[in-house]
């Protein structure tokens, strides 16, 4: 897993973990941005590792 995770740039993400923010609102434009990233990246890995589960597995 941490091959495929890492062969798409998306280990980081796993290894150290992501928590949604509360209030998005406070952000300034370039915060956002990143934060939009990170998300697409936390969603992309998240992806990775359900395509990886058999059906007995995924419930």
């Amino acid at each position: 897993m941490k091959a495929i995770l890492g062969s798409q740039d998306d280990w980081d993400i796993v290894d150290k973990g992501y928590t949604k923010p509360a209030n998005e609102e406070i952000f300034l434009s370039n915060e956002k941005e990143v934060l939009l990233k990170t998300t697409k990246k936390y969603q992309h890995a998240l992806n990775l590792i359900h395509q990886c589960l058999d059906d007995g597995m995924f419930e």
